[in-house]
């Protein structure tokens, strides 16, 4: 597969983030939930966190060759924010982003997918913002070591906000509504 291959319908990227997931220490069910499928249509292996903290998850990342992990946030037992880091070339990692999750919603049982090709089809700010926030940090992160499915990861614009849905066969797996995204200086 070609690096950062376009998409037939314009800009488009395919991915396979060299990311691994991981939560904040207290884990609601639904927050397990998100993990499982965002996991399942991004290629990226869950981390328990446990008693661990961030330090120990960044030795073991880093450990395993990954090169970034995010950690899921919850508040009222829903995910609220996805916070990114990614390794440095000093080798450390540091924080890159967070995006602020206003509502999730499933429609089908994910299966597993080794990447995805992610599509902007949105033309707000913040769409545009996530959209180059999410190539800037995986942007290099390609497919061509691995072989299986890719799902489709669309950013649209939805009530002032945007949204990131993913798509496999045609059919809507998870649909993510986010209301922020803040980038530390």
């Amino acid at each position: 597969m070609e690096k950062n291959a376009e998409t037939e319908k314009g800009k488009g990227r395919v991915i396979c983030p060299d990311l691994v997931i991981t939560s904040s220490l207290r884990v609601s069910h639904a927050a397990n939930r998100f993990m499982r499928i965002f996991s399942a249509v991004t290629g990226a292996p869950i981390l328990r966190r446990g008693k661990s903290n961030l330090d120990e998850i960044a030795y073991y990342v880093k450990r395993g060759g990954f090169k970034s992990f995010v950690v899921v946030y919850s508040r009222s037992d829903q995910p609220s924010v996805l916070k990114f880091f990614r390794l440095t070339d000093l080798g450390y990692f540091k924080v890159c982003g967070y995006i602020h999750i206003r509502d999730v919603s499933y429609a089908h049982r994910a299966e597993p997918y080794i990447g995805f090709r992610l599509s902007l089809d949105g033309k707000n700010e913040l769409s545009i913002q996530i959209w180059r926030f999410l190539l800037d940090i995986f942007g290099g992160d390609t497919c061509e070591a691995y072989t299986g499915n890719l799902c489709e990861a669309k950013i649209r614009d939805k009530d002032g906000m945007s949204v990131i849905e993913f798509w496999g066969k045609s059919r809507l797996i998870m649909s993510i509504v986010t209301e922020k995204m803040a980038i530390p200086k």
